[in-house]
């Protein structure tokens, strides 16, 4: 299964859509009626929530603004879909085996302001949860720059265990692996936070031996007229030849050693 994070960002809503399509390919005959859910962490227990039922077919979109009260301000939502009932309070988060599926319900992740919105088509797997610690390498993101330019690091993680932990991530010129500075980002949230000033033409890294998640790059101009969503590549996608699946935890393994020692 997959969650669907909601991003929180001052001056501008979050909104998620979730979809229950019927599937390509013959893999699923038909959908079923599945019922929407939110879910967070206090810290203690991931509490649960159901929003209502989507029939075969059918999407919805959810607005940060219309999701449950008790939800707190600091909190990040995480969406998903399920045929089945869940309880509303449990000691780590539900991991489930994710259909083998095409397009496999992705959701489409929003920031909606006054006069544009902009959106990125993605999801997490709940596989990715039961990653006990997990690291982070990511090279050449499509971040935005440029004068006017606001770029944050959009960057969500979901752990089996509810609690809400601080980790470190680096930034570093991917040139001559120079540390250009550092972030804290949390387990179990979806965080917000600044990048450092590059060079134009400059490709920085991102870099952790703490935390696994995705980072995204919302850019925009300050009055959130212009704004873009980015990601960046698995460092598989880097290499052109041989088994992608098995070199790239080498390759993983040299950046992590030249940026974090």
């Amino acid at each position: 299964m997959n969650y669907h994070f909601m991003v929180r960002y001052p001056g501008l809503e979050g909104a998620v859509t979730l979809c229950n399509f019927l599937c390509t390919r013959g893999q699923i005959a038909e959908p079923t009626e599945q019922t929407a859910y939110v879910t967070w962490t206090d810290g203690q227990s991931w509490q649960t929530r159901a929003l209502g039922k989507l029939a075969a077919g059918q999407s919805m979109t959810y607005r940060e603004s219309a999701l449950p009260a008790e939800i707190p301000a600091d909190a990040t939502p995480f969406l998903f879909l399920s045929k089945t009932e869940q309880p509303a309070s449990r000691e780590a988060v539900l991991i489930e085996r994710s259909p083998t599926t095409t397009p496999g319900w992705r959701g489409n992740i929003q920031l909606i302001g006054p006069t544009s919105s902009v959106s990125y088509q993605g999801e997490y797997d709940s596989a990715m949860a039961g990653i006990p610690k997990g690291s982070l390498v990511t090279l050449c993101p499509l971040a935005q720059s440029g004068n006017g330019v606001v770029t944050r690091l959009v960057f969500p993680n979901i752990s089996k265990n509810p609690a809400i932990e601080p980790c470190k991530i680096i930034y570093a010129r991917m040139r001559d692996r120079k540390i250009m500075g550092e972030a804290t980002v949390y387990r179990n949230k979806c965080n917000v936070v600044a990048m450092p000033d590059a060079e134009d033409g400059e490709q920085i890294g991102i870099f952790s031996g703490e935390i696994t998640g995705i980072p995204l790059f919302f850019s925009h101009t300050p009055d959130f007229k212009v704004m873009s969503f980015e990601h960046a590549l698995a460092p598989l996608q880097m290499l052109l030849m041989d088994d992608k699946l098995k070199l790239q935890p080498t390759m993983k393994a040299w950046w992590l050693k030249e940026v974090l020692t």
